[in-house]
C-alpha cells in the first residue's frame, strides 16, 4: 500500500506534497472538530435540562415549605382549640364542684380556667370572630348561671338551683356545638395539608430521581465523548505520521539515488544509470545529472580520440614528407572539431550551472515551507494540551453534579419519612380526642346525677359522696388523656420540623447542583475554544517536518555542489578551447617548418 502511494507521490512536486499534507491534516481536524462539536452539543443540552429540572425541584421544595408552614399554622390552631375545649371542660368541672361543695377553692379554679379559656378564645377570634363572640357570650352566661345556682343552693332553694344548672348545661352544649365544628375543620385542614405535602414530596422525589438518571447519562456521554476524541486524535496522529513519513520518503529516496549516481560519475564510472525523469524539482536535478553524464562520456570519447590521433602522429613521423599535406588537412579538421566540442561543452556547462542555481533556490523555498509547517504543528500540540485540561475539568464538574443530585434524593427521602411520622401522629390525635369526648360526656352525666342525688338527699345525702368520687376519677382520666394529647402534638410538631429541615436540605442541594451545572457549562465552552485552536496537527509531526527541512538543506547543498562542478566544467571547457587554439597555431607552425624543411 505504501509502495503504491510512493509511486503516486513520485510525480508530484515537493510544494504540492506539502499542500497535500496540509489538506489532509485540515480534513482530519475538521472531522475531529465536527465529532467533538456534536458531543459538546449533546452535553450542553443535558446540562440545560439539568438546570431546568433543578429549577423545578427548587420550586417544588418551596411549595412544600409553604404547605408545611400552612400545616403548622393549622396544627397550632387545632392545638389552641383543643386546649380551649380542655379549659372549658375544666371550668365546667370546677363550677359543678362549686355547686356541690360550695368551696371557695372550686370557685377560684373555675375563675382561673375561665380566664385561660377566654384568652385562647381571643386567638380563635382571629380566624372565626363570629363563633368566638357567641362562645364568649355563652361562657359568661354559663358562669353566671352556676354562681346563681350556688346561691340558690345556699338559700336552700334547690328547685331554682337545679333549673339554673340545667340551663347552664344547655349553654355548655351550645359552646361544644360551636367549638367542635371549628375543631373538625382544623383537623380536616391538617389532613389536607398532610396529603398535599406528601404529594409534593413524592413529585419532588421523582424529579430528583430523574435528575440523577440524567446526570448519570451526562457523565456516560461525557466519558464516551472523551474516549472518541482520544481515539480520533490517536488515529489522526498515526495517519499524519504515516503520511509524513511517506512524503519524506518520496523526497529523500530519489535524492539519495541521484547522489549515488553523481558520486559514481565523479569516480569515473560512466555506466551509472540515471533515475527516470519527472516534472518535479528532483526531475530538474535528474536532467542536470543526465547532461553531466553525457558531457563526461563525450569528454572520455574525446580523450580516447586524442590518444588515437597522437598514436597516428607517431606512426606518421617516418612518412612526414609524403603525408604532410594529408596531415595538415586532418589536423585542421580535428582542431575544428575540437574547438566546436569545447564551445558546446562551455554552453552545456553554463546551462547546468543555471539549473543548479534554480534547484538551490527551489530547495530554499521548500525548506522555508517545511519550517513553517513545523511551527504550525507546535501550535496544534499546544491546542491539544488545552483540550485535555478542559476535558478533565468537565469530568470533575460532572462527578460533583452527580454527588449533589444523590444528596438531593436522600434529602427528599428524609422528607417523606418525616411526613409519614406526621400522619401517624395525626391519627393518634384523632383517637385520643375521641377518648376525651367520651370522658367529657360521662363527666357531664355523672355531675348531673350527683346534683340530683344531693338534691334528693338533703343534708344527709350520703350517696353524693360516691358520685363525687366517680366524678373525680373521671376528671383524672380526662387530665391523663389531655397529657397524651399534648405528647402526641409534640410528636407532630417534631415531625413537621424534621420535614421542614429535610426540605431545606433539598433546596441547598439543588442550589449546589445549579452552581456545578454553571461550572460544567463554562468548562464546555473552554473545551470548544481549545478545540478550535487545533488548526494543523499534533506534536509528533514536528519531527517529520524537521527531517524534511534537513533533507531539503542537503538537496540545496547538493545543488550548490552541482553548480560548483558545472562551473569547474565550464572553466575546463574554456581552457580546452584556449589550448585548442594554441595547438592549432603550433601545428600550423610545425607544418610550416616541415614544409620549409
Amino acid at each position: 500500500m505504501s509502495y503504491r502511494i510512493s509511486n503516486i507521490l513520485y510525480g508530484i512536486t515537493i510544494k504540492a506534497k506539502l499542500a497535500l499534507l496540509s489538506a489532509v491534516l485540515l480534513l482530519i481536524l475538521v472531522i475531529t472538530n465536527s465529532t467533538t462539536g456534536l458531543s459538546l452539543q449533546n452535553l450542553n443540552h443535558n446540562v440545560e435540562t439539568l438546570k431546568e429540572n433543578s429549577s423545578n425541584v427548587t420550586k417544588q421544595a418551596n411549595s412544600i415549605n409553604a404547605v408545611l408552614y400552612q400545616q403548622q399554622e393549622k396544627l397550632d390552631q387545632l392545638n389552641i382549640i383543643n386546649a380551649a375545649l380542655n379549659d372549658f371542660h375544666n371550668m365546667q368541672f370546677w363550677l359543678t364542684d362549686l355547686a356541690v361543695s360550695w368551696l371557695n377553692e372550686s370557685e377560684g379554679n373555675a375563675e382561673k380556667y375561665k380566664e385561660v379559656f377566654l384568652q385562647k378564645l381571643d386567638i380563635i377570634a382571629s380566624s372565626s370572630p363570629k363563633e368566638a363572640q357567641q362562645i364568649r357570650a355563652y361562657t359568661e352566661q354559663i358562669f353566671e348561671l352556676y354562681i346563681e345556682a350556688v346561691d340558690s343552693y345556699v338559700d336552700e332553694n334547690r328547685v331554682r338551683g337545679n333549673s339554673l344548672l340545667a340551663k347552664a348545661k344547655a349553654k355548655s352544649t351550645l359552646v361544644d356545638d360551636l367549638l367542635m365544628p371549628l375543631k373538625n375543620h382544623q383537623e380536616q385542614a391538617v389532613i389536607d395539608a398532610k396529603e398535599s405535602a406528601s404529594t409534593s414530596a413524592s413529585s419532588t422525589l421523582e424529579q430528583a430521581k430523574s435528575m440523577e438518571t440524567l446526570a448519570e447519562t451526562t457523565v456516560s456521554n461525557g466519558k464516551y465523548s472523551i474516549f472518541m476524541a482520544t481515539i480520533g486524535t490517536i488515529i489522526a496522529v498515526i495517519f499524519s505520521i504515516a503520511l509524513t513519513a511517506i512524503i519524506i520518503q518520496s523526497v529523500i529516496s530519489p535524492i539519495r539515488n541521484l547522489v549515488g549516481v553523481v558520486q559514481k560519475l565523479a569516480e569515473g564510472d560512466l555506466t551509472a544509470e540515471i533515475p527516470p525523469e519527472s516534472k518535479t524539482e528532483i526531475g530538474d536535478l535528474v536532467r542536470a545529472t543526465s547532461v553531466l553524464k553525457d558531457n563526461s562520456i563525450a569528454a572520455e570519447k574525446l580523450r580516447e580520440e586524442q590518444a588515437l590521433q597522437d598514436q597516428k602522429l607517431l606512426e606518421r613521423a617516418d612518412k612526414v614528407d609524403s603525408l604532410v599535406n594529408n596531415f595538415d588537412a586532418k589536423t585542421s579538421e580535428l582542431l575544428d572539431t575540437l574547438t566546436a566540442a569545447a564551445t558546446e561543452m562551455e554552453a552545456t556547462s553554463a546551462t547546468m550551472q543555471g539549473l543548479a542555481d534554480q534547484t538551490s533556490e527551489r530547495s530554499t523555498s521548500v525548506a522555508s515551507a517545511a519550517e513553517e509547517a513545523g511551527v504550525n504543528v507546535e501550535h496544534v500540540a499546544s491546542a491539544a494540551e488545552e483540550l485535555a485540561t478542559s476535558i478533565q475539568h468537565i469530568m470533575g464538574s460532572i462527578d460533583s453534579s452527580v454527588q449533589n443530585t444523590q444528596a438531593a434524593t436522600e434529602s427528599v427521602r428524609h422528607t417523606e419519612t418525616a411526613i409519614t411520622e406526621l400522619s401517624q401522629a395525626a391519627e393518634e390525635i384523632s383517637q385520643i380526642i375521641g377518648l376525651i369526648t367520651d370522658i367529657a360526656e360521662q363527666t357531664n352525666l355523672l355531675a348531673l346525677n350527683a346534683t340530683i342525688e344531693s338534691a334528693r338527699a338533703g343534708d344527709a345525702g350520703k350517696g353524693f359522696a360516691v358520685v363525687a368520687n366517680e366524678v373525680k376519677a373521671l376528671a383524672s382520666e380526662t387530665q391523663k388523656a389531655t397529657i397524651e394529647i399534648s405528647a402526641t402534638i409534640s410528636k407532630i410538631q417534631a415531625s413537621t420540623k424534621n420535614a421542614v429541615s429535610a426540605i431545606g436540605e433539598v433546596s441547598q442541594t439543588i442550589a449546589q447542583v445549579n452552581v456545578i451545572s454553571n461550572e460544567l457549562s463554562d468548562s464546555m465552552n473552554q473545551q470548544a475554544e481549545a478545540t478550535q485552536e487545533i488548526a494543523k496537527n499534533v506534536q509528533e509531526a514536528s519531527t517529520g517536518t524537521q527531517d524534511v527541512t534537513e533533507n531539503i538543506t542537503l538537496v540545496s547543498a547538493a545543488a550548490a555542489e552541482s553548480g560548483h562542478s558545472a562551473s569547474e566544467v565550464l572553466d575546463v571547457a574554456k581552457e580546452l578551447a584556449k589550448r585548442s587554439d594554441e595547438m592549432k597555431k603550433e601545428i600550423e607552425h610545425f607544418i610550416d617548418g616541415i614544409k620549409a624543411a
